[in-house]
């Protein structure tokens, strides 16, 4: 017999000890008589299992489990700004910014340059 999605969740609740006394007796019996539901119950607990253990170590590291044990993200971002504001009269303003930004990373696919340009005039009414 197949479990089902509400069997999923008594069995989490059950190795989260949140189960009442009568919700927890009614599912040990049937862990008893259902070889299938004991099967589930025993790899939702490895799962839990591991999820705990890959919380406890490092964040940063915690997809290398999953990945075949593959290095960590390491990525260098730079960012480089220029910005010039000229005020040739006393209501106008012109201003131009520039932002350069790279990032190299040592995993593919993830390296990006980009190079933004903004100019702004500005004029002021009134006194």
């Amino acid at each position: 017999m197949a479990t089902s999605d509400d069997d999923d969740r008594k069995l989490t609740a059950y190795l989260d000890r949140e189960l009442d006394e009568a919700e927890q007796a009614a599912l040990e019996a049937r862990l008893k008589n259902e070889p299938t539901l004991r099967a589930r119950l025993d790899a939702l607990r490895v799962a839990a299992d591991r999820t705990r253990s890959d919380y406890r170590g490092d964040p940063h590291n915690l997809l290398t489990s999953f990945r075949g044990m593959a290095p960590a993200r390491q990525d260098q971002v730079r960012d480089l700004r220029f910005d010039a504001v000229w005020t040739p009269r006393d209501r106008w303003s012109v201003k131009f910014d520039e932002v350069k930004s790279s990032r190299d990373s040592n995993q593919p696919g993830l390296h990006y340059k980009d190079v933004s340009t903004q100019l702004s005039v500005q004029y002021k009414f009134g006194n």
